[in-house]
């Protein structure tokens, strides 16, 4: 994995990698960025996820379960990376583009002194045909724990918080195994947990909202969609790379198609992610 670039938000570090076929990025402490230490397999997990009508299903017998990494990711190249600045806020914007000439924007905002990070992505139709997104993700954070070349069993948590109505919310902690969040032994089996809600209500079955907490390091990243309608959070593991995802809820798990006409955008929802030294009720603060 080459590094492209490094920025620096308050106590947290965005680190943007390429590899021989993606673009990923990682979210940590800035006083543990001197420990990352990323796997050496090579493997493949893009910071923008998206599935268009026609494209093939991903690999890893999941189909009907997770459209990830399929052939319109798999697809995608790094065209350029722009920084915007003012007074109050910076925002990085990678760009991505596939074979039939759409562009994809993956935009990190932080605003000065916020201990959060603002990000979303951006469909651009340039193909000169319509296009048909079935699957748009607000989010795509990988390489968990970047610490780690090889996770430790029995290291990695995942919280969430059930809910139903006129309910606070109960608190759901499970280790990564307990989940099948696990490799197989190829490895060539995709492991998922993908949970969320279709309809008006964001806050019914779960909330929006997941966590990963790191025990060994005592580090933990946190995710919300704000998403006012149908929205998903995926958990996948192929191999020693544990990935967290969530926006709209997918063709498959919502029944959500975007029509887009040639020269037109569409953006999906924002989604808020941290990464703190502590645990997870100091990350969801």
């Amino acid at each position: 994995m080459k590094k492209i670039s490094t920025f620096t938000f308050g106590d947290m570090v965005i680190e943007y990698y390429q590899t021989p076929e993606s673009v990923e990025w990682i979210l940590v402490p800035e006083a543990l960025q001197k420990e990352v230490t990323l796997p050496k397999k090579i493997k493949y997990d893009s910071l923008v996820q998206v599935k268009l009508l026609g494209d093939d299903y991903p690999k890893g017998f999941c189909t009907g379960k997770t459209m990830r990494n399929n052939q319109t990711v798999k697809k995608l190249e790094l065209l350029d990376q722009e920084v915007h600045t003012n007074k109050f806020e910076k925002e990085i914007q990678t760009r991505l583009i596939d074979d039939k000439g759409n562009h994809y924007i993956h935009h990190v905002v932080w605003q000065d002194g916020a201990s959060v990070i603002e990000t979303f992505v951006t469909f651009e139709n340039r193909s000169g045909k319509t296009q048909t997104l079935e699957m748009l993700a607000s989010f795509s954070l990988s390489n968990l724990s970047p610490f780690h070349e090889e996770n430790p069993i029995g290291n990695l948590s995942l919280t969430r918080y059930q809910s139903k109505w006129s309910f606070e919310g109960r608190q759901m902690t499970k280790l990564i195994e307990e989940l099948q969040l696990e490799p197989s032994w190829k490895p060539s089996g995709v492991g998922l947990e993908k949970f969320g809600q279709v309809g008006s209500m964001p806050v019914s079955g779960w909330f929006p909202y997941v966590a990963v907490h790191d025990q060994q390091k005592n580090v933990t990243w946190s995710a919300c969609i704000a998403q006012p309608g149908s929205w998903q959070i995926e958990a996948y593991r192929l191999d020693e790379d544990l990935c967290l995802a969530g926006g709209l809820a997918d063709r498959d798990y919502g029944h959500w198609l975007k029509r887009v006409q040639p020269g037109a955008s569409f953006s999906s929802p924002k989604a808020y992610l941290t990464v703190t030294q502590g645990d997870e009720e100091s990350a969801s603060q």
